[in-house]
């Protein structure tokens, strides 16, 4: 008898372990997915950027004024 109650404690951790286990890779593998976009967008930022001052002192070197 306290054998069986004993492997059903066991058994109950061990589907908590694994439900843990599974909510924590997907909010990990959601962060990873967040750091890469954030990655990308701050590279299309940037080229942006230095694309937009480029032509500023591209313009300014013409005699251009904006």
């Amino acid at each position: 008898m306290v054998t069986r109650i004993t492997i059903s404690v066991l058994f109950v951790f061990c589907i908590i372990g694994f439900g843990a286990t599974t909510l924590a890779s997907f909010k990990i593998n959601t962060l990873e997915k967040n750091v890469e976009a954030h990655k990308l967008a701050m590279t299309y930022a940037n080229a942006a950027i230095h694309t937009l001052n480029n032509e500023s002192m591209f313009l300014k070197d013409k005699g251009i004024k904006l």
